[in-house]
C-alpha cells in the first residue's frame, strides 16, 4: 500500500530569498495595471523568468499575478511529492505594503490520472502543507489538506444520495493549524443555531462532525445536481463556533477536463478575528498542472 508520510515535506525557499524577477521589462511603466480579477485567466507571458520558475514549481498560475501586480513577490510554502506528483503551496505579495494579493495550491494533472489511495495525514490525506508565514499571519489561511477520494463519500441529506459518490478530491483550506485539526472528533448531535452558527447565504444547515475535519456545509443548490463536478464547502468546528475551512470538492473528471473554472467564495458577517479574507476563487489549468488560487482580499472582523 502506498503511504504519504509527513516527513515527505520539503521546505521552499522563504518568503526572504524569494522574490520573482521583475516581468514587466520593455512596458511603459505609464501602464495601468488590469483587473486582479481576472488575472489567472489573463494571458501568461512564456519565456520570461517568471513564467520559467512558475513553469517548474508552480504550473505557470502566478506569472499573470506578476505582471498585474506591477512585480508582486513569489512567496513559497511548504510542498511534497505525491506519487512522483509534486503539490505546493505559495502567495503573491504586494511590493509596496506586503499585502497578500493571492494564496495558491498548485498539483501536478498526474493525481487526477491516477488518483492516490488514502494517506496517512489528517482525515487520510495525501498532502498536509502549511502556506507562508506571512499568510497565516495576515489571511484567512493556515495550510491546506487534500484527500483523494477513489469511491466517493457520503452526500448531503436532501441530495440524490449519489451526488458525492463519484471519484473526487477534497482540498481543505484551513484556518487553523495541523494539530488542531488533528484534535476534532466525531459528533452526532446538530451544532447550537444561529447567531452562533452562521450560514452563508444559500447554504445548508453543517451536518455531523467528521473526525479531524469537522462540520460540513453544502450550497443548497447541490440539491438539485445528479453527480458532482465542483462545489464549494464551507466547514465548522464541532461546537459550530466558527468556520475554519473552505473546501472546493472537485470530481476527477472536472480534473481531468483540463478546463478552468470558478466557484462562489462564501462570506459571512462576523469570523471570530481579524484578517484578510478571500472574495474569488479561480482554478487554472497550464501545462501539465493545476493551480487553485483565492484572490480579492478583504479586512474583515
Amino acid at each position: 500500500m502506498r503511504t504519504h508520510r509527513k516527513s515527505s515535506r520539503l521546505h521552499l525557499e522563504q518568503l526572504e530569498d524569494r522574490c520573482t524577477p521583475s516581468v514587466l521589462q520593455g512596458l511603459p511603466e505609464e501602464a495601468p495595471p488590469p483587473p486582479l480579477r481576472r488575472t489567472v485567466l489573463a494571458n501568461l507571458r512564456e519565456g520570461s523568468p517568471a513564467g520559467s520558475l512558475a513553469q517548474q514549481e508552480a504550473g505557470n498560475a502566478f506569472s499573470p499575478f506578476v505582471v498585474d501586480a506591477q512585480g508582486a513577490r513569489v512567496v513559497w510554502g511548504e510542498s511534497t511529492v505525491v506519487d512522483g506528483a509534486r503539490v505546493a503551496t505559495w502567495a503573491l505579495v504586494s511590493p509596496q505594503d506586503d499585502t497578500i494579493l493571492a494564496v495558491g495550491l498548485t498539483f501536478s494533472r498526474k493525481l487526477a490520472d491516477e488518483m492516490p489511495e488514502r494517506g496517512d495525514g489528517p482525515a487520510g490525506a495525501i498532502a498536509s502543507l502549511e502556506f507562508p508565514a506571512i499568510v497565516q499571519e495576515t489571511t484567512f489561511f493556515n495550510h491546506v489538506e487534500m484527500q483523494s477520494n477513489e469511491h466517493g463519500h457520503e452526500s448531503p441529506p436532501g441530495s440524490n444520495g449519489a451526488v458525492y459518490s463519484v471519484p473526487h478530491f477534497d482540498f481543505h483550506f484551513y484556518s487553523i493549524p495541523e494539530e488542531e485539526v488533528l484534535a476534532i472528533g466525531a459528533q452526532t448531535v446538530p451544532p447550537p443555531p444561529t447567531p452562533v452558527y452562521e450560514l452563508p447565504a444559500g447554504y445548508l444547515p453543517a451536518g455531523p462532525s467528521i473526525a479531524e475535519m469537522g462540520r460540513h456545509s453544502s450550497p443548497a443548490s447541490i440539491l438539485s445536481v445528479e453527480k458532482l463536478s465542483t462545489v464549494m464547502i464551507a466547514g465548522y468546528l464541532p461546537d459550530g463556533s466558527r468556520m475554519h475551512f473552505l473546501e472546493p470538492m472537485i470530481s476527477q473528471e472536472k480534473l481531468l477536463s483540463q478546463e478552468d473554472f470558478t466557484l462562489d467564495v462564501p462570506m459571512l458577517t462576523t469570523f471570530g478575528g481579524e484578517m484578510q479574507y478571500p472574495t474569488t476563487f479561480e482554478a487554472t489549468f497550464q501545462g501539465n498542472s493545476w493551480s487553485f488560487v483565492f484572490s480579492d482580499f478583504v479586512s474583515v472582523e
